[in-house]
């Protein structure tokens, strides 16, 4: 690949990175707190612990425990013992159509729709793939 072309998609990348971000899709919570909740909602089958979020979400332990913390004020998550192993907290997310995140979930599924009314000729489960494999590629990096 030339230099022009990782020119063209650091371009590409960058400007995308900053028009998703000026539309502030997570407008009523932070982004740490919105991405937790969003992991424990589509991991609602497993025993999610505070150490295995920080391996997903890259975040740093004293970070995690701020993010629980506020989550949990705010009544959008729960944390108790696990029923194999009493020493362990399992971190569960608090579905509730009432609740913050639910709202802000519809919102951003909202907005998600809205990229793809746009891209008419891409097929989705291609474009899914190469976030995958970006995704992927990134985290194989030392």
């Amino acid at each position: 690949m030339g230099d022009l072309d990782k020119e063209a998609i650091l371009e590409a990348w960058l400007a995308m990175v900053i028009a998703i971000d000026a539309q502030r899709v997570t407008t009523e919570l932070p982004f740490n707190e919105a991405v937790v909740c969003n992991f424990l909602k589509n991991h609602q089958d497993e025993e999610v612990t505070a150490t295995k979020l920080c391996q997903k979400m890259k975040m740093q332990k004293s970070l995690m425990n701020r993010t629980l913390d506020n989550l949990e004020n705010k009544g959008l998550i729960k944390r108790q013992s696990s029923a194999k192993d009493k020493r362990k907290k399992i971190v569960t997310l608090v579905w509730d159509e009432n609740n913050l995140y639910f709202r802000q979930h519809q919102d951003i599924l909202a907005y998600v729709d809205r990229i793809i009314d746009h891209l008419e000729d891409i097929c989705l489960s291609d474009l899914r793939k190469i976030f995958e494999s970006i995704t992927a590629a990134t985290n194989s990096f030392k």
